[in-house]
């Protein structure tokens, strides 16, 4: 099957679309909804810190003290979300 008509028959089954807000089905989309935008934006939160940790490793020559700070924050919060704990992982 070729991708046009992958996608023709994906339209006609009306998969990946959110049903209309009509009736009492549609504090269900609005959960769906609120649900895709909280995931987007983690997903944006994260992006940014790690363009900001990025640029803060990159830097030549020595950080402030707050850039310091900045940097092992975003490292020990980054570490978190991967599951690993950093006061574990420097004790070993």
């Amino acid at each position: 099957m070729g991708v046009k008509a992958a996608k023709a028959k994906e339209k006609k089954r009306g998969q990946g679309k959110i049903e209309e807000a009509k009736g009492p089905g549609s504090l269900k989309v609005l959960s769906q909804v609120w649900e895709i935008r909280d995931k987007d934006n983690a997903a944006q939160e994260m992006l940014s810190n790690q363009k900001i940790l990025e640029g803060l490793l990159a830097k030549p020559g020595v950080l402030s003290e707050m850039e310091v700070h900045l940097k092992n924050t975003l490292m020990s919060d980054m570490l978190k979300r991967l599951g690993k704990n950093p006061v574990e992982e420097g004790q070993g």
